[in-house]
């Protein structure tokens, strides 16, 4: 028997279903109950976590005898046919608790922290510690709020990795390409961004470009 997380309106006719006493009381015209002894289905601990509802709300096994219809958002156990559209409506719960993880370990992006940085000047040792990070003091200065260790460490990082994609993107135009680059000879923001996948401030460009032309003077020198 698999685990789901319902994401469309599902209809099923047939099979056993795993569900919790609230579902079951809903379908009692449908249902026959099999079994309550949820611990025999040899559930992972991911499923058992996903389906856990509290123990005034126990789970049992039940076959299905007739038609019944879960909306989005139920989280039931199913061992049956499942024909491609039926399939289209479920997840499996493998696959949520992933995407829930992902999620919780993707921090969230202050987006005006990054442009803080983005204006810092690379030259100015006033602007950046000893060990390389932004002065804490500075990006507060320009926010005109408190900013911690960490929001700065988690933005300062986010920068970083955009820059590394800006400054491969640049690296990749082609220098015969006019379309590539602007009138005053640097690269054309909208042919950048769109070849990183998402929009970037100018000035982001400019900071990455000029990484880049150092760059390469120091390899020619």
């Amino acid at each position: 028997m698999n685990i789901y997380l319902v994401t469309g309106v599902l209809n099923i006719h047939s099979g056993l279903l795993l569900l919790n006493n609230d579902q079951a009381n809903r379908r009692n015209h449908v249902l026959v109950k099999q079994s309550t002894k949820v611990p025999s289905l040899k559930l992972s601990d991911e499923e058992q976590q996903f389906l856990k509802e509290g123990d005034d709300n126990p789970l049992a096994v039940y076959k299905l005898i007739g038609s019944t219809q879960f909306k989005i958002g139920e989280k039931i156990g199913y061992d049956g046919e499942l024909n491609k559209a039926t399939s289209t409506m479920l997840t499996l719960v493998v696959e949520v608790v992933d995407q829930q993880e992902s999620q919780e370990q993707e921090p969230v992006v202050d987006e005006a922290l990054v442009n803080a940085i983005v204006e810092l000047d690379p030259e100015n040792p006033a602007h950046f510690a000893n060990n390389g990070k932004p002065e804490i003091k500075v990006l507060a200065g320009l926010l005109d709020r408190k900013v911690s260790g960490k929001e700065r460490d988690d933005a300062f990082k986010v920068f970083n990795q955009r820059q590394d994609e800006i400054i491969t993107a640049i690296g990749a135009l082609e220098k015969e390409n006019d379309d590539h680059w602007d009138e005053d000879n640097v690269p054309n923001l909208s042919v950048v961004s769109e070849m990183i996948g998402y929009s970037i401030s100018q000035a982001e460009c400019e900071l990455a470009y000029q990484a880049v032309l150092k760059n390469s003077d120091e390899s020619n020198s």
